[in-house]
C-alpha cells in the first residue's frame, strides 16, 4: 500500500497496511481522546479514485472538538492500494 497523510503538525508515510493502521489508529488520536460520534460521512467517485469525507465529535480533557478527514483512495486487487488522507485537526465544537 502507498499511504501518505497530513495532519496540522505532521506528515505521515507508510508502505504496508499494518503501518497504516498503526498510524491511523495508534498515532492520530491519544488515549485520552474519546470519539463520541461519527457526525457525517460522504463518498463519491472521482475519475479513477474514490473520495470519502467524514467528521467525528471527540471529547478529551481540553473539551469537545470536531475532527474532519478527507480521503482519496485507489483500489488494487480488491484492496486499498493507494491512499491520501488530510486531517483538519481538532476544531472546537460550538
Amino acid at each position: 500500500m502507498d499511504f501518505r497523510g497530513l495532519t496540522p503538525s505532521r506528515s505521515w508515510e507508510a508502505g504496508g497496511s499494518d503501518d497504516v493502521l498503526a498510524i491511523l489508529l495508534g498515532s492520530w488520536f491519544e488515549d485520552s481522546d474519546r470519539i463520541d460520534a461519527l457526525e457525517h460521512v460522504e463518498s463519491d467517485a472521482f475519475a479513477d479514485r474514490e473520495r470519502v469525507g467524514y467528521r467525528f465529535s471527540v471529547t478529551n480533557p481540553d473539551g469537545r472538538f470536531l475532527v474532519e478527514q478527507q480521503v482519496y483512495l485507489e483500489p488494487r486487487d480488491e484492496r486499498i492500494g493507494w491512499m491520501r488522507v488530510v486531517c483538519s485537526g481538532f476544531r472546537p465544537a460550538g
